[in-house]
């Protein structure tokens, strides 16, 4: 059984794993300043974390702009029994990450494009999404063995994507932790929020469960 909670509701689904996996989701408007509009591809300071007394909103800064904007940011937290290691492994496999996408027939074009990728290496995607084929190139911009890796978009689509992974190990399994900031350089703030969000939370939501699944077979 698989239990999603998405503002303050909860949705169940099925799922393969025995215990519970959970997936919790929520959404957050984060005001962000960046640098000087150009083509960044080495790691950057991380974001900073949310300020206790700001109600949610927290300072960080997207890369390659000067404007000041706000960057929607999301955060997906999956439960499983799974050791962290292994969770962690699964995770930087590229053809994990392309099973995970068969629907929207995504596939590594360039850089890494089978086996696992590692720190300071490329991975180019090319995926179809909304009808629309985009291609994305990632850096991972930083690993911890085991326990926390980024990618951030080094060329593609958004006008900023920083995608934390997280996971904590504890007697009752492994607490993996997706935190996606993303600043859209067409989409207004409304479509972005209510359209775009969603539907990335959702490609989220179902990689995880592949790679839970590919654990469990």
């Amino acid at each position: 059984m698989l239990i999603v909670e998405a503002g303050g509701r909860a949705i169940q689904g099925e799922g393969r794993e025995s215990p519970l996996v959970t997936t919790t989701i929520r959404d957050r408007i984060v005001p962000e300043a960046g640098s000087d509009p150009v083509t960044h591809s080495e790691p950057r300071v991380p974001l900073d974390p949310p300020d206790a007394s700001s109600e949610g909103i927290a300072p960080h800064r997207v890369p390659g702009w000067d404007d000041p904007v706000m960057a929607s940011e999301f955060t997906v937290v999956t439960r499983t029994r799974h050791p962290a290691a292994r969770l962690f492994d699964v995770s930087l496999s590229i053809d994990a990450h392309i099973g995970s996408m068969a629907r929207s027939g995504e596939w590594a074009v360039a850089g890494v494009t089978s086996g696992r990728i590692g720190l300071g290496q490329t991975v180019t995607w090319r995926a179809r999404h909304f009808g629309v084929w985009f291609t994305m190139t990632s850096r991972i911009v930083e690993l911890e063995q085991s326990r926390r890796f980024v990618d951030e978009q080094v060329s593609g689509p958004f006008r900023s994507f920083h995608h934390e992974h997280v996971f904590d190990e504890g007697d009752e399994g492994t607490v993996m932790t997706d935190r996606i900031t993303l600043a859209s350089p067409i989409l207004g703030r409304l479509v972005e929020r209510t359209i775009l969000v969603p539907y990335l939370r959702r490609l989220i939501e179902q990689r995880n469960r592949h790679l839970v699944d590919s654990l469990d077979a």
